[in-house]
């Protein structure tokens, strides 16, 4: 996903007290941010993080009783509303989902983070995500972001894969799509992936 330097966050990476205005043309900042322009990822992460953090809360609070976070309709949300305001080509699809994974991910390390410190405190709500995408497992999501990190810098495809699957629930026909590639490449990919990462993380599968 070009340089993923650029995918940084706004600063703590919180949900809230980010006010900023549109940019002109959020699928020409995604497109740049894609191929690796890290302005432009720092400008589009900063106009859509806050959306998607809002719609990932709302979806967690809707559900709050399994505390279950389906992060493929927080994403299909999120695109339906910026293609609404015209910040997005409906055209676009792919490659604002192949983005939004890399949000996702930001998000949910982040509700991780809060909900451990909120342990340390005495209390605990476990985050757990869609059993039809990737099964609830117990998966510690600050480790796998950690083992992805290193993946990243031995084969990014590979982390790519793991990013659309897992933090944004995109389908194996969606990422070949954003991706270039064929389903069936993304499946072998995926496998590779994931003996890379269980090897990395003591075993655990995602």
């Amino acid at each position: 996903m070009g340089s993923r330097a650029g995918y940084n966050g706004p600063s703590g990476n919180r949900c809230d007290g980010l006010n900023l205005d549109a940019p002109k043309d959020l699928t020409n900042l995604i497109n740049a941010a894609l191929a690796g322009d890290s302005e432009s990822a720092s400008a589009a992460y900063a106009h859509t993080y806050p959306e998607l953090c809002r719609l990932a809360r709302a979806r967690l609070n809707r559900n709050a009783r399994g505390n279950t976070l389906d992060t493929s309709a927080v994403v299909h949300e999120a695109f339906l509303r910026f293609s609404s305001l015209g910040d997005l080509a409906v055209d676009d699809r792919a490659h604002f989902f192949r983005y939004a994974s890399r949000v996702m991910r930001s998000i949910i390390v982040d509700l991780a983070r809060q909900r451990a410190a909120v342990r340390h405190g005495g209390d605990c709500q476990r985050v757990e995500f869609d059993d039809q995408k990737h099964g609830n497992l117990p998966i510690d999501i600050v480790e796998l972001h950690q083992a992805l990190e290193q993946l990243a810098l031995h084969d990014e495809k590979m982390a790519n894969v793991v990013e659309m699957k897992y933090f944004a629930g995109m389908s194996e026909a969606d990422i070949a799509q954003a991706l270039g590639v064929t389903d069936r490449t993304v499946r072998r990919i995926w496998t590779r992936a994931r003996i890379w990462l269980r090897a990395q993380m003591g075993g655990l599968e995602i």
